[in-house]
């Protein structure tokens, strides 16, 4: 288990409590029973002090991030940078984006960055909680958007108080790790492509588009010259993104490991296509987008430096360009979110199931459940379907 030095436990307090205290004691342990995630550990630190002269015993609860103690985890699919990328992001990236920034937070406050640990207020003492629910309802998904709309006018506006791009100041920050040639975290990728193809073959549909779809998404999350780009999310997962639901809706995303500097319409089609269902897709998609823009242009109105402001109809072209990557990864993330708990629960729980799950067969558990489960199948069936269509519309468009 990751250890904190007495200096660690010093720093974190006097951030936190922003006073003269003398430490009583402290404490770490598991923050949940079960694993939710795989590529890091999660740990609750509390603090026990005392404020200056006062002799009253007060406590305080952290987050505590550290690196995987699975060493399964570590050889097979953990990149040996992805740790320390989101520790610079926290050090070095983050203070620039939040200088002179008056919107709504986006990122829990980290408190300390150390070569393995990493420590955030406790979001569940402030109400905060990831959802149960796969599908979003609308508050829930207006305040996410709400959230990423902020993230990335604060990079617009760091930039241009900066006068450069995050991407020329760190040039080394953004590494793609799912969509690249290197590293072990992207081998997953191929074995999910290849369940992606046996679906579309499974539900009776031609599959030959497959290589297209995943040339176009290792184009398209890359930085695009001549086009809109931001520092981007990357991993808008559902355990990604903790709401607080008491009176207005708040959202906060966690986890910056999947960093990159591309167009924004890759995080807000991910977004989109993880938390809602294809029919409420077709009656509401354009209303999230718009939501999306109309915050994201209220934030850049309230910054002390004032950038250019793309115009709606140039981001709703460009946010159409990008529905299909959200699509994929669509099918690339919720086969397994969509899974049974009990199945879901093992796969983060059990390192060499993790192992088969990114790196193995995949399918023959897709395959599996979709045999077995009415619902998965039906859930699945919808999404395939929906990207056939869009990719033949998408492919089609380009032979022309």
């Amino acid at each position: 288990m990751t250890s904190l030095t007495t200096k660690d436990i010093e720093t974190v307090v006097a951030r936190a409590v922003e006073s003269e205290v003398k430490i009583v004691d402290h404490s770490l342990e598991p923050f949940a029973k079960l694993k939710t995630g795989c590529l890091g550990g999660h740990l609750l630190l509390t603090i026990r002090f005392k404020r200056g002269s006062n002799n009253r015993e007060e406590s305080q609860t952290f987050f505590v991030k550290t690196i995987p103690d699975s060493q399964v985890i570590l050889d097979t699919f953990m990149d040996d940078s992805m740790f320390a990328d989101e520790a610079n992001f926290y050090e070095n990236i983050a203070p620039l984006l939040i200088k002179e920034y008056n919107g709504d937070g986006w990122s829990p406050k980290c408190y300390l960055v150390n070569s393995n640990a990493l420590v955030f207020e406790d979001l569940r003492i402030q109400g905060y909680a990831i959802s149960l629910d796969h599908y979003l309802d609308e508050s829930l998904l207006k305040a996410a958007l709400t959230s990423l709309a902020h993230f990335h006018a604060s990079t617009m506006l760091a930039e241009h108080r900066l006068g450069k791009t995050l991407r020329e100041i760190f040039p080394n920050a953004f590494v793609e790790k799912l969509f690249a040639n290197h590293g072990k975290f992207a081998k997953n990728i191929p074995v999910g492509f290849d369940a992606i193809k046996k679906m579309i073959e499974k539900f009776g549909m031609d599959s030959s588009l497959v290589p297209k779809m995943k040339d176009r998404i290792w184009e398209f999350t890359k930085m695009r010259k001549g086009k809109f780009n931001v520092l981007c999310h990357g991993d808008l997962w559902l355990n990604n993104l903790m709401f607080k639901n008491h009176g207005s809706v708040k959202c906060f995303m966690v986890d910056y490991q999947f960093l990159r500097y591309t167009s924004p319409f890759v995080d807000v089609s991910m977004l989109i296509y993880l938390h809602t269902t294809p029919e409420y897709r077709k009656k509401s998609e354009l209303d999230l987008v718009e939501h999306y823009y109309w915050v994201l242009h209220d934030t850049l109105l309230q910054g002390s430096v004032k950038p250019p402001i793309p115009s709606y109809e140039s981001m709703l072209r460009d946010y159409k360009d990008y529905r299909l990557i959200g699509m994929i990864l669509g099918l690339l993330y919720l086969p397994g979110l969509y899974l049974p708990s009990d199945v879901l629960e093992e796969i983060h729980n059990n390192p060499e199931e993790m192992k088969n799950w990114f790196m193995g067969d995949r399918y023959g558990v897709i395959g599996f459940h979709l045999d077995t489960v009415p619902t998965y199948e039906k859930k699945l069936k919808s999404m395939v379907v929906e990207l056939m269509e869009e990719a033949k519309i998408v492919f089609d468009a380009r032979s022309v």
